[in-house]
């Protein structure tokens, strides 16, 4: 029997409210009852979840943390999404970013996103060592970043397309 079968996988898997791509403001919820982070993510509880996004070439693979026990909670996906965003890109991951002939401005709107994100730290030190590191995943949302929720799609239980919104002022 495999995993997903395992953990309910083949009847309809809902994401946590908390998570929904159906609500408008991010992150939106009561702060007075009993913070949802702890709980499953998904319901039926699985033991990982893939999240993809249109313009990520990396799908997030989410796994629970080893003190959370062996479903995926609220707080894995938040800290995993994070993570993964703030993983650097190598050169290699940058070239292919410009290999699509159908996307020839994609290295200069992931670049124009890389310097936007690093012109948003004060001057300083700060800025200069955030400059030094690089690229990062999350450049390569060109600025639409704010996570609005996840939407399940057709692949499986366990696939979640993360769905983003620019930054407003």
């Amino acid at each position: 029997m495999s995993p997903m079968q395992m953990y309910g996988a083949m009847s309809p898997t809902r994401i946590h409210p908390i998570l929904s791509d159906l609500h408008r403001t991010p992150l939106a919820y009561d702060l007075s009852p009993r913070l949802p982070f702890s709980q499953s993510a998904t319901e039926p509880a699985l033991p990982y979840l893939e999240i993809t996004h249109p313009r990520l070439p990396w799908k997030l693979i989410i796994q629970p943390t080893v003190s959370r026990g062996s479903t995926v909670t609220v707080a894995d996906i938040l800290a995993g999404i994070h993570a993964n965003l703030r993983t650097n890109v190598t050169a290699l991951e940058f070239q292919m970013a410009g290999g699509d002939p159908m996307d020839p401005g994609r290295q200069q709107r992931v670049t124009a996103a890389y310097q936007a994100r690093c012109s948003r730290i004060p001057y300083g030190e700060a800025r200069n060592k955030e400059l030094k590191k690089g690229l990062k995943r999350i450049d390569f949302l060109e600025g639409v970043n704010m996570f609005e929720g996840l939407a399940n799609t057709k692949y499986g239980a366990h696939i979640w397309c993360l769905k983003t919104t620019a930054l407003t002022s």
